[in-house]
């Protein structure tokens, strides 16, 4: 079995998450109700909470959650302003 380099690995997803639509970020389709969007994002903020997560993977749950509060603060305003356009 071979060993791959973890954080090259996590830092390599942590790249491509940054660049991603919003939408992949929590893995829904573009357009859903914004009820699933934040279900998801609840389940992904559980998941990588640093608080809960071991000191070994601390810091790319920083990162990550990081990223989902920034693709859920897109996803929200993009909400605002197609429901204040109707």
């Amino acid at each position: 079995m071979k060993w791959r380099d973890v954080k090259q690995t996590g830092a390599g997803r942590l790249e491509d998450l940054k660049r991603a639509d919003p939408y992949a970020v929590f893995n829904v389709q573009p357009g859903v109700d914004l009820a699933a969007v934040k279900r998801a994002y609840r389940q992904m903020v559980t998941t990588y909470h640093p608080d809960k997560a071991d000191p070994f993977m601390k810091d790319y749950c920083v990162e990550m959650l990081k990223i989902i509060n920034r693709a859920m603060a897109r996803i929200e305003q993009e909400y605002r302003a197609r429901v204040s356009a109707e």
